[in-house]
């Protein structure tokens, strides 16, 4: 596949698939663009392998094992009952294959390190990754920590500690900032430092915190609870999250002024970035941070639907990213 075919297969699944981060990627110049758009596509094509049962099916290898599919990049078996107790316990055999098509696309992206792309097919968001790496020096690492993530995902994994779930979100979205970070460099230099990864890190943390709690309607319907269950027990919520109103205001009050935390310590990357990357990540961060001040007011909101910014609002975020004014005030 040429570069163009599959930049503009990357650019128009992050269109339609990746409407807030979309309004920061926009600000970039066209090739950190295009290597932005290839990483989310990459990123949602796990995703839909977790959600999507067609294209899990479409995506799987029949000759991966049960005990293969079920190990993390560590080799940690993440559904067996000494690892994960009630995490091994019913997961389905449409469940099995989600993970054993991760395991495939995995394999695909060991390829992609190593600079092949035999097994690619027609696959716009691997060409698009591949071509990216041509361009900028994307730590491709971070894409294990990523599907080790979703494979928590595939199998409903439970969190016990608030420890336990950050280091989910560390796999999830901490790997998509570092992911990020190869594209958008650090002023005075095309490479990034130990510090400023772990700002990117911290940063995804943070934007993944919030999306926990924007989402935990639409995730409860799937079976899944992110929340730790420490801190449910501690509001006296169910993983199925009954309980009083009250107490369910006060859990998410409580998560809310951790992921504020974060989200202090992941600003910082800002003053590292460049004019253009600055704009983007703000942006993109921005929006995110509006939405949990957003839940911050109105808390019980996320039991009732899912929360969500107006367009206007997001278009502010941009204005004043572009402006290079960050969300919250960082030190110079």
């Amino acid at each position: 596949m040429e570069a163009q075919t599959a930049y503009e297969g990357c650019l128009k699944i992050t269109k339609q698939q990746a409407r807030n981060f979309y309004f920061g990627i926009r600000l970039l110049p066209r090739k950190k663009r295009n290597a932005l758009c290839a990483l989310y596509a990459l990123a949602r094509l796990m995703d839909d392998i977790v959600d999507d049962d067609i294209v899990a099916n479409n995506t799987v290898d029949e000759d991966v094992s049960r005990s293969d599919s079920c190990r993390d990049v560590s080799g940690v078996n993440i559904i067996s009952e000494d690892n994960a107790g009630e995490n091994a316990a019913n997961v389905l055999p449409k469940d099995i294959k989600k993970l054993a098509a991760l395991d495939n696309l995995s394999k695909k992206i060991q390829q992609l390190k190593q600079g092949k792309t035999d097994n690619f097919d027609v696959s716009a968001p691997l060409w698009g990754v591949y071509y990216a790496t041509k361009e900028f020096p994307i730590p491709l690492d971070a894409l294990d920590e990523l599907i080790s993530g979703c494979k928590r995902d595939a199998a409903s994994y439970k969190y016990e500690t608030y420890e336990d779930m950050v280091g989910y979100c560390r796999l999830v979205a901490g790997s998509v900032g570092r992911l990020s970070l190869g594209v958008f460099g650090i002023k005075n230099s095309s490479a990034y430092n130990d510090l400023t990864s772990q700002l990117a890190d911290e940063l995804g943390i943070a934007l993944q915190i919030t999306n926990i709690l924007r989402d935990i309607l639409e995730d409860k319907a799937m079976g899944r609870c992110y929340l730790p269950n420490q801190d449910l027990e501690r509001f006296n919520i169910s993983p199925d999250f009954e309980g009083s109103l009250e107490d369910k205001k006060s859990l998410i009050l409580f998560e809310v002024d951790r992921a504020m935390e974060w989200y202090q310590k992941g600003f910082e990357l800002l003053k590292h970035l460049d004019r253009k990357s600055f704009a983007c990540a703000a942006t993109m961060a921005g929006i995110y941070f509006n939405l949990l001040k957003k839940i911050q007011k109105n808390p019980e909101a996320v039991f009732e639907k899912r929360v969500s910014l107006s367009t206007n609002k997001k278009i502010r975020v941009a204005l004043k990213s572009l402006a290079h004014i960050s969300p919250i005030p960082v030190n110079s």
